[in-house]
């Protein structure tokens, strides 16, 4: 038995750690394992997808760089009886089961937690992700808890496409307009990261409140230093491990959940263990 894992990015740290999920179940389990990285490239992804049946998978997990990929290859593989089980996205046509994460309670929690912390109102800057289902989600419900609260205002908008290179490049170019603000908030880590690297580069000052979302290493090490203030931590390990969970269950043709759902948390020093 053999689950092929095609993610974004290897060098993303959230990914890894869905693999590190998988891995630990796949071991426990006695089940082949292969995790694929497309190195954030959406025609890459295509071409290793499409070269599926040459790994000879018996489940494929998968977290789409461009969802038109599954609607190309869910038919192809479905007609091999190969079952599609997709991280992180919620996708309705063309695969088995998707595990998601609590996205539209993430998005709340984050502009809660600015509302909380900026009593007298705030200058909110957001670095939004690529046009995703769950970065939609995280975004959309963030954008109306913020607006909810007459003294804050969301002035300026900035989209990164989830890179941390291209936060960091966007962040130097606005800073150059000299605008003030008072919070930023990026909809994963790897943004907030960037936009950290700039706020420093240029010795902002006074630091903004900075929050990101995913909950990875390197984001918590920045909250413990200080430059990161909170992030909406996702459990990308249970994700793994509860698709592969999912993947043998289908494959076992077990009865199984075509949408699982991981509830996030907000991480800040106070509550960092």
């Amino acid at each position: 038995m053999k689950i092929v894992y095609y993610l974004p990015d290897v060098l993303n740290p959230f990914w890894n750690l869905v693999v590190s999920g998988i891995e630990q179940s796949a071991k426990q389990g006695g089940v082949g394992f292969e995790a694929i990285s497309a190195n954030h490239s959406d025609s890459l992804q295509n071409s290793q997808l499409k070269a599926f049946k040459g790994k000879r998978p018996d489940a494929i997990l998968i977290s789409p760089i461009d969802l038109k990929t599954i609607d190309q290859i869910g038919p192809i593989t479905s007609e091999a009886g190969v079952p599609i089980i997709v991280i992180d996205q919620y996708i309705k046509a063309n695969v088995t089961a998707c595990i998601i994460s609590g996205n539209l309670r993430g998005g709340t929690a984050a502009g809660k937690y600015f509302i909380d912390q900026l009593s007298k109102g705030g200058r909110i800057v957001h670095i939004q992700a690529e046009d995703f289902e769950n970065a939609r989600m995280r975004r959309k419900s963030f954008i109306n808890k913020i607006t909810q609260q007459r003294d804050f205002t969301i002035i300026k908008t900035i989209q990164a496409d989830g890179n941390r290179n291209k936060a960091y490049e966007q962040i130097i170019a606005f800073l150059r307009e000299g605008i003030t603000f008072d919070g930023l908030f990026a909809e994963n880590d790897a943004m907030a990261l960037g936009a950290i690297h700039a706020l420093k580069e240029k010795r902002f000052s006074p630091w903004p409140i900075v929050v990101g979302f995913d909950g990875v290493q390197e984001a918590l090490d920045a909250i413990r230093e200080g430059s990161l203030s909170a992030t909406i931590a996702q459990d990308p390990v249970t994700m793994g491990k509860k698709a592969f969970e999912v993947a043998l269950k289908i494959i076992q043709k077990n009865p199984y959940e075509e949408l699982t759902t991981i509830m996030p948390n907000l991480v800040t020093r106070a509550n960092l263990s």
